[in-house]
């Protein structure tokens, strides 16, 4: 099982008719709770390395000819 980080609780029925709830924090979760709480940006991958995202500065390195 995938685990994630929650940022939003949701609810999720398995089958259609046993309702789970799943609460904010870094939980062991099923492929298919997994897969539509990261898509629907309720969560996050915690298994997936993190990378920072640098602001683009648009300059560019001059060399010299």
């Amino acid at each position: 099982m995938p685990k994630i980080t929650i940022k939003t609780p949701f609810r999720y029925a398995f089958r259609g008719c046993e309702v789970v709830d799943f609460h904010e924090g870094e939980q062991d979760v099923p492929e298919e709770v997994a897969a539509l709480a990261i898509a629907e940006g309720w969560a996050e991958n915690s298994e997936a390395p993190h990378q920072d995202t640098a602001p683009a500065t648009g300059r560019t390195r001059k060399t010299k000819d």
